[in-house]
């Protein structure tokens, strides 16, 4: 029995990509409650005083999505319809699944920490809080950037070869006459050189080598 000025706990979780959400309510819950955070408001011209509580729109602020009394068998309505109900997820008295296309549509349109699910005492007092959190886009995966040095990659090759068709000579239309410059195909081979490298390190590091060798630059 938790004492009268004792804080339920929170829990904090990562959910890596492709996961789904899974939650059981802790022992001696009388009922539990999904929060999810909405997209963001923004300033705009229609907004009046009242609503702008920062620069930027309201702060998000967690909603309701929907929850289960395990002490009376039913499912609580969270009484959001339409197309702000949230979708994708099942919950009963064993608890929560949520599926990751679910997450993923809300981690689109609010903060990465986009989940929390919280149990109560049967007198109402939080006992346990869980908060998920789906990894924030901080970096390009390396597969994808190997794919675009490999598109750079042919484009310097082009050039190449049309420079060294040329005689590393090439012609520019300024306007106002034509224009002769001479492009270096020695530079040219030093940035497809750079190029190749670096898409043998990503390609490395797309395999789950996360820090190849120093040689492959």
């Amino acid at each position: 029995m938790r004492g009268v000025n004792e804080r339920a706990t929170v829990y904090k979780h990562v959910i890596e990509y492709g996961e789904t959400l899974s939650w059981e309510p802790p022992a001696g819950a009388a009922k539990f409650i999904v929060w999810t955070q909405p997209s963001v408001q923004t300033y705009d011209d229609h907004a009046t005083p009242s609503d702008l509580v920062a620069a930027g729109g309201k702060p998000p602020a967690w909603t309701e999505a929907g929850g289960y009394d395990i002490a009376g068998a039913a499912e609580i309505d969270s009484g959001i319809k339409g197309a702000a109900k949230l979708t994708g997820y099942e919950l009963d008295a064993n608890g929560v699944t949520m599926t990751w296309r679910a997450l993923l549509v809300i981690a689109q349109v609010a903060l990465t920490e986009a989940v929390q699910i919280i149990a109560y005492e049967a007198d109402g007092r939080a006992m346990q809080i869980d908060r998920y959190a789906v990894p924030a886009p901080s970096s390009t995966e390396a597969g994808l950037i190997a794919a675009q040095e490999r598109r750079f990659l042919e484009h310097l090759l082009a050039a190449r070869e049309s420079a060294a068709v040329a005689g590393g000579a090439k012609v520019r239309d300024m306007g106002e006459g034509e224009r002769v410059e001479y492009e270096s195909l020695a530079v040219l081979d030093r940035r497809i050189a750079e190029v190749r490298a670096r898409i043998v390190w990503f390609e490395t590091a797309a395999e789950g080598n996360a820090l190849p060798r120093a040689e492959f630059w």
